[in-house]
């Protein structure tokens, strides 16, 4: 496993950068395990990752193929991968805090010497023109301010014929003004896409867009399912066991807005249930 790290110069400021590093100082007052959460901090918990990965397997993915992890966060999807198809795959993102937290959870492991994580902006992305045979992004081009070129960047560095892989949050006609502006605050979403806008947008970056599925619903029932296969609480008693020892420690850490804002990302279960957002799931190719 290899780690490029941003150099002194290069910003931590990012609205993004901020909420994930309050997420993992959140996590660690509340005394979360890392290991556990880390593959699994998507809508669908594992569930999505492996079903996403499916994609993969039906493009033929094996350990030949070079992929690129846009956005990849603690690294947990980019260690699935890595372990699934024994493929070199290169995790990106602007987070340092993130990265050095992938790098600690990924030394030591098998698929280690098949990982590099490398710090960088999706829509400037630090690789060479057609380094990629895939790019797979989880549940994150939500936080990227510029969209198309974030989509134009993933196109220069795919090879022609390059698959773009990823799921993202949508907007749906159902949630109103009010709610979608206080959720975007909390989860720092500069705005969300839609289905047919996601399209369009592909399409003006050079791909084709293969496959176009909405998977929330279902990614919320099987997140479910698996928490009571597993004996774990559901949401709904996640939420009520939510209690007052823990909304303390919130408090006392972060001051009573962090709780508030902690419960308002909390309504996502509730928001993709109602059909009030929506998940993509996209397959693209690079003509």
């Amino acid at each position: 496993m290899t780690i490029a790290r941003a150099d002194s110069g290069e910003q931590e400021g990012t609205a993004v950068s901020r909420l994930y590093k309050h997420i993992s100082d959140l996590m660690e007052v509340l005394g979360q395990n890392w290991e556990g959460v880390s593959i699994d901090y998507h809508l669908g918990l594992r569930y999505a990752t492996e079903a996403l990965a499916d994609k993969l397997a039906g493009l033929g993915v094996d350990s030949a193929w070079r992929i690129l992890d846009v956005c990849c966060g603690w690294g947990g999807p980019t260690r699935y991968l890595a372990q699934r198809f024994g493929c070199r795959v290169t995790g990106v993102d602007i987070t340092q805090r993130s990265l050095d937290l992938a790098e600690r959870l990924t030394s030591g492991s098998p698929e280690a010497p098949l990982i590099t994580y490398r710090w960088g902006d999706a829509t400037s992305l630090p690789f060479d023109d057609a380094e990629f045979d895939l790019i797979w992004s989880q549940d994150a081009l939500c936080h990227v301010q510029d969209r198309p070129k974030a989509l134009a960047e993933c196109a220069r560095v795919l090879r022609s014929g390059g698959h773009l892989v990823f799921t993202d949050w949508l907007r749906t006609q159902f949630i109103t003004d009010q709610e979608l502006t206080a959720f975007s605050e909390a989860f720092s979403f500069p705005g969300l896409e839609t289905m047919g806008t996601y399209g369009h947008l592909a399409a003006d970056a050079g791909f084709e867009v293969l496959e176009a599925e909405g998977v929330g619903k279902e990614y919320v029932h099987a997140a479910e399912a698996l928490a009571v296969s597993k004996g774990s609480p559901t949401f709904l008693q996640r939420v009520a066991a939510r209690d007052h020892e823990n909304t303390e420690k919130v408090i006392a850490a972060f001051g009573p807005q962090a709780h508030l804002d902690r419960l308002e990302r909390e309504k996502m279960d509730i928001y993709f249930a109602q059909g009030k957002l929506e998940l993509g799931r996209f397959v693209c190719r690079k003509a």
